[in-house]
């Protein structure tokens, strides 16, 4: 793969993506810059989601009707969280990864796409959560 600006017959991570026309052109660049604003939108709800759990207050033991044993309602939530907190960070990470393959079809105009979409995204999202992650990590 070499790194161009031609668009002829140019193919966009599925077989089906294929770009033939000036039309096709214009649309697949519109779906890539909306593909990484969608990004840095995902990347918000998943910051503004891990603030609101983090500042949740422990709850108060609760005893097992089953073994008669203090279980502690907090640890089991705690747990809980920090399994949904693992879940979207695996959606974001296959979510980077997408857009990885798409900047891997070398082509100017589309990197272009996906950069001015990450921008855009994060001037519109990134005001709403403090301390969020940079793309540096995917």
């Amino acid at each position: 793969m070499v790194f161009t600006w031609d668009t002829t017959d140019m193919c966009i991570v599925f077989e089906w993506w294929h770009v033939r026309t000036n039309l096709q052109l214009i649309l697949s660049l519109i779906t890539v810059f909306l593909i990484a604003m969608g990004y840095e939108y995902f990347r918000m709800i998943v910051s503004t989601m891990e603030l609101y759990s983090d500042k949740k207050a422990p709850a108060s033991p609760a005893r097992s009707r089953s073994r008669d044993k203090k279980i502690y309602v907090s640890e089991v939530r705690s747990s809980m969280r920090s399994f949904q907190k693992s879940i979207f960070y695996s959606l974001q990470v296959i979510y980077s990864f997408f857009i990885m393959f798409i900047s891997m079809t070398y082509n100017g105009w589309v990197i272009i796409a996906i950069g001015l979409g990450a921008c855009i995204g994060h001037w519109i999202w990134s005001f709403r959560v403090s301390g969020a992650k940079g793309m540096s990590c995917h």
